[in-house]
């Protein structure tokens, strides 16, 4: 589908020139005499924080869970990963133009030597207080990602099932809608009587008024 013969010009050239860099890149994360399972390590927190684990600890304190949670290896200090996560927080979560993301963005990895530089400039460029950037990214820091819930997010979720309401639910009063249709109905009846009673009269008038 993404073959640059398949995709009409302009966009067939840009693709096509940016195709060698692209596999020179995918080739400099891939050892020749690894398989494509091979994990490109430490293993970071995807919250950038840096935090690095090994897979094994983890899974080992996990216990019987640790078939349904998964970790994850995104590093957000890797600016070419960065980049990525980045382009769909501009486009996707706070509605920049994706021609004018996809244009800044472009060789970011080449621009920029650290992942904090390329927020400021992000952040600089489209007019962004930093926080709000930061924020948008965390939501978006793991769109490209295909594992399942990690380890924090399934704590999270127990924790707020198991969180007791604070406060109690108002009842619903289900009689005033229920009072005010009845007294519509009756005031659209009585309208109705009026209306037969003054056409009703009207006609015996004009039937009882002398001919001219």
């Amino acid at each position: 589908l993404h073959h640059p013969e398949r995709i009409p010009e302009p966009d067939a050239g840009r693709i096509r020139s940016a195709v060698p860099a692209r596999i020179a890149y995918v080739k400099g994360l891939l050892p020749p005499d690894r398989p494509l399972t091979y994990s490109i390590g430490p293993a970071y927190a995807c919250d950038g924080s840096g935090t690095t684990f090994t897979v094994s600890d983890e899974r080992a304190e996990l216990g019987d869970e640790a078939d349904s949670v998964a970790v994850c290896n995104v590093d957000l200090r890797k600016v070419g990963v960065l980049r990525d996560i980045v382009s769909n927080a501009l486009r996707r979560g706070l509605r920049q133009p994706e021609s004018r993301v996809a244009s800044f963005l472009r060789r970011a990895d080449e621009r920029f030597a650290t992942s904090d530089a390329l927020l400021e400039a992000v952040a600089h460029e489209f007019d962004l207080d930093r926080s709000v950037l930061d924020a948008s990214v965390g939501e978006f820091r793991l769109c490209n990602c295909g594992h399942g819930p990690l380890a924090e997010e399934k704590a999270e979720d127990a924790a707020t099932t198991a969180r007791p309401s604070t406060s109690p639910s108002a009842p619903v009063d289900t009689t005033s809608d229920a009072g005010v249709h009845g007294v519509l109905r009756v005031i659209a009846v009585l309208l109705g009587a009026l209306l037969v009673v003054n056409v009703a009269t009207l006609v015996v008038l004009v039937r009882r008024s002398p001919v001219a």
